[in-house]
Parts: structure tokens; sequence; C-alpha cells
């Protein structure tokens, strides 16, 4: 009896060799030529830096010093800040345009157990009001109460006042902007919009992940549009920079996966327009109002969010900004698996166990299919040997050959992709699972049980991705043996890589692949045991 070939042969194996030597070896390489692109600048979060003269306001401090005043007086360009803290939010208002600095969310921790820093700068302030961006502004700041308060800035005849007024709760800062005097030596006002960054390295086979990121959000005349700026070198950013401005915008965000700030237009008397500007290695968002007509006064008002991107709270509050969530091309799909897993939560109240209910419910969504993929692959065993047949006897007519292994599969009701189409199902359904637990707030440092306490994160100790491997290999083994020996190798090696390229990815998606190939390996078991699907192969007369 001839001896059943090994997968495991010494060509094989040279050849898995080479693939992971080349792999590697291109990696190694990408990161040295783009370091910028794999490896993206750590910013600390927290800096010992010496502090500007800062006023911390109380509610009683703030009373006194509640003032009407009206000063025509050049404001001082010596910096002064004022600091906010609430039980959300901490920052300091800067007299440098009004902007934001050292933007704390203080009650969200980061991986690092520590509070999440959205900017810690100190130029190019978050929402910083400028003459058309270049001119910095320097505003005399009172404070009109606990909450809010009132600048006053001149620039060339011109005044510029700015009210701020926080709703902490809603992450939520409502900004108001009145431009006055003579406008004929400006030609607009500038807010800006920038944001530190800071990344976390995934360890072992980091580049098997997807990686944080950086990128601006718009929605304008031209729709929607995300544009990733961690993976620019510095050509394409002066490309970016170059490109015409975003015009009647209406929403312009910058965020990571989880954290941003973003620009929402409320109501203004000018049409505001957007661009991106690449200056000393950083990006800076502006939304430019340009003045019309220089004899008419101008008031700008806007909502600036800073927060986490909260799918949920988005959809409730802020529908402006469900689509800076970024779910990809299978955005919509993305959305829909969430609201089921928001509804599983809701009756379980843990994203793992969510997660496993999903599971379940796409296998058995999938399992006509499945039991029909099952059917065409015992169909294909069994024919294979007659296919074999007619193409060694009509070997020398390939015309001939094709008609007689066409008329056998279709007398058999054989197709030979059928094993397939459960695999081409669940692609959709995978990548969108995979980018809504990637970039979804609500799974953010959401703990399942055990050791998993991330399931946004990876496997600490890689435990789901080897069961993974484990139990696709054995059912790889239980399944009907395709007749195609390379084919056949190609499936055996699969576990082994499938394993490596999740090694790194979310544990909520891992988790997702553990279940669902344990559920088609009992699946696999139960149809084994009870002759499911074994087809019955009338003989042909050739």
């Amino acid at each position: 009896m001839k001896e059943r070939e090994n997968f495991l042969d010494k060509n094989t194996l040279i050849a898995v060799a080479l693939v992971f030597l080349a792999w590697f070896t291109w990696d190694a390489y990408m990161r040295k030529k783009y370091p910028q692109k794999t490896n993206p600048p750590e910013i600390v979060s927290q800096k010992e830096e010496k502090e500007p003269q800062k006023e911390i306001l109380s509610k009683s401090s703030a009373q006194k010093l509640l003032k009407n005043q009206n000063s025509i007086s050049p404001v001082s360009e010596t910096e002064k800040v004022f600091s906010f803290k609430s039980k959300n939010l901490s920052f300091d208002i800067s007299s440098q345009g009004m902007g934001f600095k050292n933007l704390v969310l203080n009650q969200i921790l980061d991986r690092k157990e520590k509070a999440v820093w959205l900017f810690t700068g100190e130029k190019n302030l978050p929402f910083e009001t400028r003459i058309m961006e270049k001119n910095i502004l320097y505003f005399d700041i009172k404070p009109v109460s606990e909450n809010s308060w009132e600048g006053t800035a001149f620039w060339k005849g011109v005044e510029i006042k700015k009210t701020l007024s926080v709703d902490p709760e809603a992450f939520l800062i409502e900004t108001q902007v009145k431009v006055s005097g003579d406008l004929s030596f400006i030609t607009g006002i500038s807010t800006l919009i920038t944001q530190s960054f800071e990344t976390q390295k995934q360890g072992f086979l980091s580049f098997l992940t997807q990686p944080d990121f950086l990128s601006f959000f718009i929605s304008s005349s031209k729709g929607f549009e995300q544009i990733p700026i961690m993976s620019m070198d510095e050509s394409q950013a002066q490309e970016l920079q170059s490109q015409a401005p975003f015009s009647l915008v209406k929403t312009a965000a910058l965020g990571s996966k989880y954290f941003g700030l973003a620009w929402m237009e409320k109501q203004s008397d000018v049409l505001p327009q957007f661009k991106i500007l690449f200056r000393n290695k950083h990006y800076v968002g502006v939304i430019e109002h340009s003045i019309l007509n220089p004899q008419q006064d101008f008031d700008i008002s806007y909502r600036a969010f800073i927060g986490p991107k909260d799918f949920v709270f988005f959809k409730e509050e802020y529908p402006a900004l469900i689509r800076w969530v970024d779910f990809g091309f299978f955005g919509s799909l993305s959305r829909f698996i969430l609201q089921i897993l928001q509804f599983f939560y809701s009756l379980v109240g843990n994203w793992g166990v969510s997660i496993i209910l999903l599971t379940l419910l796409v296998r058995l969504l999938l399992l006509p299919f499945i039991l029909s993929s099952h059917r065409s692959m015992e169909i294909m065993k069994k024919v294979h040997p007659e296919i074999q047949k007619v193409k060694s006897k009509f070997k020398d007519d390939p015309q001939r050959m094709n008609q007689e292994v066409m008329a056998i599969m279709k007398a058999h009701r054989a197709n030979p992709l059928g094993g397939c189409l459960p695999l081409l199902l669940q692609i959709p359904v995978f990548w969108a699972l995979w980018r809504a637990l990637a970039n979804s707030y609500s799974l953010y440092r959401a703990p399942f049980m055990f050791w998993i306490q991330d399931l946004s994160w990876k496997d600490p100790y890689y435990v789901l991705p080897v069961l993974m491997g484990f139990f696709m290999f054995v059912q790889q083994k239980l399944s009907p043996v395709t007749p195609n020996k390379e084919m056949a190798r190609v499936m055996q090696i699969m576990p082994v890589f499938m394993a490596l390229f999740m090694i790194n990815f979310p544990s909520g998606l891992v988790l997702y692949m553990l279940v669902s190939t344990l559920f088609g390996l009992i699946q696999q078991i139960y149809l084994n045991k009870k002759g499911v699907a074994q087809p019955t192969i009338p003989s042909l007369n050739r």
C-alpha cells in the first residue's frame, strides 16, 4: 500500500521557512527606511515643565472676578492661564487665542492606568483663535461664571470677542466669536485643531497588528472623508497641504481610535472651509472663516467636543460625529454588529459573553450553508476518481476532457467551489467585527474574565490564538479530505498561519474566532458521527 503523503515534507518546510524569512526581512527593512510609518514617535503624556501664570478657578473666586469691562487698550502678550477641573474634564485656557492646554479626561484611564491626556504641547493650541492661522492673538480673559469665560483681543483696529461655555458632562464647549471694527486689514478668522499622540507597542510580532492611528475626519460639501496622517511621510504631507481646502465644512475632527477633538459648525455669518497644514513635523487642522464684506461685522458660533469617540453616545447626542468612528468599508455592517453586541450586553452585562453569543448567532445563521458545503465536499471526494479517469483518458484532447468533466459535475450536481461558500460569507462578518472591536470605545479596556481584561487589546499570554490554531487543526483533520493535494497542504498549514496572524489582534476578535472554530469542530464531529450529507453517487457508463 502506498504510504500516505505527509504535508510536512522537505520542500514544504523550506517554502514555509523562506516565506517567514522574507516576511521578517521586509518588515525590518520597512522599519528602517520609513521609521515614521512603522514606529510613530511616542509623546510623553505628563511633562514636568515650568508652567505659566495660572489662576485656579473655584466657584467663590469666580464670583469675585466677575466684572464687565470694555477695554480698548492692547492686550498683553504675556501668557496667562485659567484652569478648569471637573469630574470628566480638566484643561487650561490660555490667553494665547483662548486655546486649550493640558487636556485631560479625568475618569478615563489608558492602558498604563493613567488618565488620558489629549494635548500636552505649548504651540498650535486646540481651538486656538487666530487671524487666518498666522497671526497669534492674545486675549484678556475674564470669568463670566464657574463654567464660562469671555476674552477680548485686538488686531489693527479689529476687536475679537470670544466666549467659552463648558458642559463637562457632555464633553462639550460652546464657543462664540464676534469680530467687529475695521476689517479691511484682515482676511478672516481661523480655528486650530491639533492633538498629541501616544502609541503603545504590542511587543512580540508587533507588525502583526492594527496599530493605533491619528486621522482627520471632515464633513463638507464633498461628503465624509477620513484622512489618516500617521502613515504619511513628509512628501505626502506636503502634497496634502497643497490640496485645495474643503468647502462648506460642517464638522472637522482629529483623533486616534478612541479619543479626539471635534469642531462642529453651529451658526456663522460666513461659510467655513478646512485645510491641513504640516508645521515642524506636526499636523494642524485649520478651520477658516473668510471675510466676504470688510464693512460688516460677523459672528462665528461652533461647538467643540473633547472626549471619547463613543459611537453609542454620538448616536444619542451628536449625530454629526457618528461617521467619525471609522469602521471601514463594511461600516454599515460593523454598526449593525455593534448594535447586536450592545443588545446582548444589555442582557448579560459582559462584553466577552456578548461576543460569544454573537458568534453562536452567526454560526446558526450559516448552518444551512455549512451543511451544503459539507455535502459538496463529500460529492467532490467521491467523483474525484472518475474525474481522474476522464482526464487520463482524454489527456490529448483538452476540449473533450473538459466536456466530460463538466458532464460528470453536472450529473452529480457537484460544485468545486461549494465548500468555500461558508468561508466567503464569513469574510464580511469577520472584517466588520474586526473593525467594530478594534475601533469601538464601548470595548476599550472592557474585561472578559481571568487574564483577559481588555477585549480591545491583544491576549497578553497568547492563549486564545494558540487554542484557536489547535482547534482549527483538529477540525481540519476531521473534515472531508479534499482530493487536491496542493489545496490539502495549504489547508493544513492554515492553522499555524492563522494563529500567528491573529496573535496581536484584539482579544475580543480572537475570542470570536476561537468560539467559531470550536463550534465548527463540535459540528464536524456530529456530522461525521451521524453521517449527515453522505451522498449516493450513481455510477456512470463511460
